[in-house]
């Protein structure tokens, strides 16, 4: 059978997978701040008119104003075109959504096919499409712009691989890149985080392995030196911020931006974001593998998650069984993670890391894809930090739990690097560790999207009711109406 047959066949299953998981979600209803954007957006029936009024939504909103400094254009216009095709319908939101997730997780795939690829590429994919931690993003219809914001981000990501492959001599990845980074500013706000850092690993990369310039001499090829030039990353950021401040300029010509950082003291403030940074980091990598632990619930007044830790005496059979083949995956981990320590102390007089790592190209640029995950991982918990959980404490991140859902994205590309590092440093000792990592991913995949189908049918019975009630009304008012420009929606 061919490698594109086996392809095909495999994310069929994942798909098919996630469809059983995320199929009683299908008929949730507009929650949290999707509410307030349909309110305020209430009788705008012209696309045109609704992306003129919207594109800068969070400067122009009226319930619950605020974070006037983020500006999110193409996230808003895609609210818009939901809004101006699906209405009240809210099954296709949800279908929107799920189809974005899937796109996610073909291009996390692709991913980890061009840093190499692995048998075990699908499992880690499987096992990152069901988290349970995270999972209320695919389902928050408000939230659409996060993902796309991935979308993009895994495409410039896809693309990063593929210059560094090629020693960084084919411009078109920089100039796709550069596209792709260019969508996801102009999304989320995080994007211009993304550009720097990818910015830095690349000119390191350059300068650190392929001993290079940072910029090409006169005598490589004429206009290289221009059109292969990775500080051409910096146009969407620099663009992005030219926008959004001309934007802001336009519509509050008095004083700028508020200050999230206002009050912060520079002692015992700052040590405190440094101890939420060690626990959001370290939570990263441990809540994908914890389902059975953490019990997620939803809150009726706000429609919000929580995370929670029962007490285990008080479990019901059901979650006492989960509990405990939780606790299979972390003796399964810390198996496989003895293992290498054991082996690494054992082989260390015979070989050298450098053997194994250093002097390999595929080894050194799948590090490097390594400090670009855990980098791009730790400037996205410094913006929470700083701009979140400054005045709001984790409180913020529990409250608002899909945050995991970028946060799980990146810890699994590093651990799938890590995978591939230690794999080749182990050698013809590596079945044992397979099996034990096989062992997490599988028994972690069916926790998780176990927990995630439990999580959309109790949503179900809490959020699809009040969305039936909303399109019985607007179906009475569309068939009872005497005039033609009457409508509910006002």
């Amino acid at each position: 059978m061919s490698e594109n047959k086996k392809t095909v066949i495999f994310f069929i299953i994942i798909v098919a997978i996630n469809l059983i998981i995320f199929y009683p979600s299908f008929s949730f209803s507009a929650k949290a701040d999707h509410i307030t954007y349909l309110m305020e957006t209430a009788g705008i029936e012209n696309l045109a008119e609704s992306i003129n009024q919207t594109y800068s939504f969070c400067r122009t909103r009226i319930v619950y104003a605020g974070d006037r400094i983020l500006f999110r254009p193409i996230f808003y216009l895609l609210l818009s075109v939901e809004k101006f095709l699906f209405g009240y319908n809210f099954v296709y939101w949800q279908i929107t959504g799920f189809l974005f997730h899937l796109i996610i997780v073909g291009l996390l795939l692709r991913l980890f096919n061009a840093i190499q690829p692995h048998i075990f590429s699908w499992i880690f994919t499987l096992f990152y499409s069901v988290i349970y931690i995270g999972s209320d993003l695919v389902t928050w219809h408000h939230m659409h712009g996060y993902l796309l914001f991935l979308i993009f981000m895994l495409l410039a990501l896809i693309h990063f691989v593929l210059y560094i492959k090629n020693d960084q001599k084919d411009r078109k990845d920089l100039w796709f890149m550069g596209l792709y980074l260019l969508g996801a500013c102009f999304t989320n706000e995080f994007g211009i985080i993304v550009s720097a850092i990818i910015l830095l690993t690349l000119l390191g990369h350059r300068r650190i392995i392929l001993k290079r310039p940072f910029i090409h001499s006169a005598k490589v090829e004429r206009g290289a030196c221009w059109t292969n030039n990775p500080f051409m990353l910096m146009i969407p950021p620099i663009s992005y911020l030219y926008v959004s401040f001309l934007d802001y300029t336009l519509r509050f010509s008095g004083g700028g931006p508020e200050n999230k950082l206002i009050g912060l003291n520079l002692v015992f403030d700052v040590a405190k974001l440094i101890g939420q940074f060690i626990i959001l980091f370290s939570a990263s990598f441990i809540l994908p593998f914890s389902p059975g632990v953490f019990k997620i619930f939803t809150d009726d007044k706000n429609y919000a998650l929580f995370l929670h830790l029962p007490d285990i005496m008080n479990f019901d059979i059901y979650l006492r069984i989960m509990f405990f083949l939780n606790v299979g995956i972390f003796i399964a981990a810390f198996g496989a993670l003895g293992f290498v320590v054991f082996n690494f102390i054992k082989l260390r007089r015979k070989i050298r890391l450098k053997d194994s790592i250093g002097e390999k190209k595929p080894a050194r640029n799948i590090l490097t894809v390594i400090l670009l995950g855990s980098a791009m991982l730790a400037g996205y918990i410094a913006v929470l930090v700083i701009f979140r959980t400054s005045d709001k404490d984790l409180f913020y991140v529990t409250n608002n739990l899909y945050h995991f859902y970028i946060l799980s994205l990146l810890a699994v590309i590093v651990i799938y690097g890590l995978f591939l590092l230690v794999e080749n440093f182990l050698g013809d000792k590596k079945e044992k560790f397979r099996r034990l990592v096989l062992t997490v991913l599988c028994l972690g995949a069916f926790l998780n999207g176990l927990q995630v189908y439990q999580l959309n049918r109790s949503g179900r019975e809490m959020f699809s009711s009040w969305g039936q009630y909303v399109r019985k009304i607007e179906r009475f008012v569309n068939t009872h109406k005497h005039e033609k420009d009457f409508s509910y929606r006002f």
